[in-house]
């Protein structure tokens, strides 16, 4: 499982592994600072950081 959140804690996508290959799309997403959870298929979970700058 995939999430991505904002810096409030608020969850703005949840997919699935599929989308991570596909792509997920954050050109709707104001610039800022956001986070990715993964959460793999054995419990193990990462997390990430992204920062999507003005278009």
């Amino acid at each position: 499982m995939i999430n991505i959140y904002d810096l409030n804690g608020k969850v703005l996508f949840t997919g699935n592994e599929s989308n991570a290959f596909t792509g997920i799309q954050v050109g709707g997403y104001e610039a800022g600072m956001y986070f990715v959870k993964v959460q793999y298929a054995n419990g193990s979970t990462k997390v990430q950081k992204f920062i999507k700058t003005a278009n």
